[in-house]
């Protein structure tokens, strides 16, 4: 998805999931690797969208390869990672844009690096016709290695496409995320939210997703789909919701809070005779009734006991 910037420079559109994968991604890997967001590479638009640099002899994190163990295992020293969010597609030229960037990335560095240490990812819903184009036009050869797992033969890097939807499900939690698949299917979202393995995934998006709310117009000028965003808080707020009691979800609320907004009909409901009188004395349970009413209220057994008391008390004839 390409759009002018400032310059008039065709460049890409930043929707509101750039940020969110980079901290999605950065969380479990931050002890090994520093992960740097839109990495500018000379003038727009030619940035990368996610590079990952892997520290001096460190493993790549048990955590990663829970998280997102077909992403984790072709981590390299250096990964340039093209994303494609669920609302996007790969494009012509987006092959071309990734060599370019990963070329421009080793001139700049002051330490040679070898075409072996750097490895490039496109993150992406689907493979399209237009990449399949770009790679015959290079003389490039695409082969599936494993389904949803493609990798780009012939170039001078190992270049690798995953295909978010093809592979989503419980065993890749954070492609999941990132695919069309979780947009589309609410019962999904409940269950990462319901597994133990994954609900902690989900609540760190769940919270990332409430910053970026907070931040506001000036976030929402710089990304797009913003309105979408909301809809996925929504959902995965509704989620959580649903695995909690009753009483979970009204820890903590005083009496007046768990009821406020709802009628008069709806707190009695629910309530025997008995529970909804209670606290009230004689004179407030009749409060508002005429004779007749309260006549009505009374059996034949309890109107002959009223009347005999009420002469009792020098009330009606003897």
């Amino acid at each position: 998805m390409t759009t002018p910037d400032e310059t008039g420079t065709p460049g890409k559109t930043r929707t509101w999931w750039h940020p969110l994968l980079v901290r999605v991604v950065d969380f479990p890997v931050t002890s090994a690797f520093e992960v740097r967001d839109e990495m500018s590479l000379g003038s727009l638009p030619l940035r990368a969208d996610l590079v990952l640099m892997r520290r001096e002899q460190a493993e790549v994190p048990e955590l990663a390869r829970r998280w997102l163990p077909t992403f984790a295992d072709r981590f390299n020293r250096w990964t340039i990672v093209e994303f494609k969010s669920p609302v996007d597609a790969l494009e012509r030229c987006d092959l071309d844009r990734l060599l370019a960037i990963a070329h421009l990335f080793r001139a700049q560095r002051a330490e040679p690096i070898t075409a072996a240490e750097m490895s490039l990812v496109f993150l992406a819903p689907s493979l399209t016709k237009s990449l399949e184009a770009d790679v015959a036009s290079l003389g490039l050869t695409l082969a599936e290695e494993t389904e949803g797992v493609w990798r780009i033969e012939g170039g001078l890097f190992t270049t690798w496409l995953l295909e978010t939807d093809r592979l989503a499900g419980p065993d890749e939690p954070v492609l999941t995320i990132f695919s069309r698949v979780f947009l589309r299917n609410p019962q999904l979202i409940m269950e990462l939210v319901r597994n133990p393995e994954t609900q902690p995934i989900l609540w760190y998006v769940f919270q990332q997703i409430g910053q970026f709310q907070q931040m506001g117009d000036g976030f929402m000028v710089q990304h797009t789909h913003t309105a979408e965003m909301d809809q996925e808080y929504a959902a995965i707020k509704e989620a959580f919701a649903a695995t909690l009691t009753p009483e979970e979800r009204v820890a903590g609320l005083s009496p007046e809070e768990r009821v406020a907004g709802l009628s008069p009909d709806e707190r009695l409901a629910g309530l025997s005779p008995d529970e909804r009188l209670a606290g009230l004395s004689p004179w407030e349970r009749v409060a508002g009734l005429t004779p007749d009413a309260l006549l009505d209220a009374l059996s034949a057994e309890e109107r002959k006991r009223l009347f005999e008391r009420l002469r009792e008390q020098g009330f009606g004839p003897e």
